[in-house]
């Protein structure tokens, strides 16, 4: 009852979309190829004299491009549209996991299963 429950406020309130909308830019410094240039990196001299590059890229709340889905609740009383989409995920039974891209579909998906599955970067 209280799935139920949670599903309809999330889909009423479209928190999925709040969630997944975040367009989020981090940089990341890492150390200078003398043969690469990059239009989009800019050099700094931080650490006395050797170059640095700052790269800029867009990252998301999981921080990989892959995330590896694990069922972990029976789908006893789960809401019709939640079962449609862990059969989409190709998640039919319990302990049951799949690599899944993650993109923004994905995660709008994945906050809506959430109490049925954990998710996570791949080691």
């Amino acid at each position: 009852r209280n799935h139920t429950i949670r599903f309809k406020r999330v889909m009423k309130k479209g928190m999925q979309a709040r969630a997944s909308n975040k367009k989020i830019i981090k940089t990341k410094l890492v150390q200078k190829d003398k043969n690469v240039q990059d239009e989009d990196a800019i050099v700094s001299e931080a650490d006395g004299g050797a170059d640095v590059v700052e790269v800029k890229y867009a990252a998301n709340s999981v921080g990989a491009s892959l995330v590896f889905v694990v069922r972990i609740r029976d789908g006893s009383g789960t809401p019709p549209p939640v079962q449609k989409l862990l059969n989409q995920m190709r998640l039919q039974r319990l302990n049951e996991g799949v690599f899944l891209q993650y993109n923004d579909q994905t995660r709008k998906n994945l906050h809506l299963v959430e109490p049925w599955v954990s998710y996570g970067i791949p080691s």
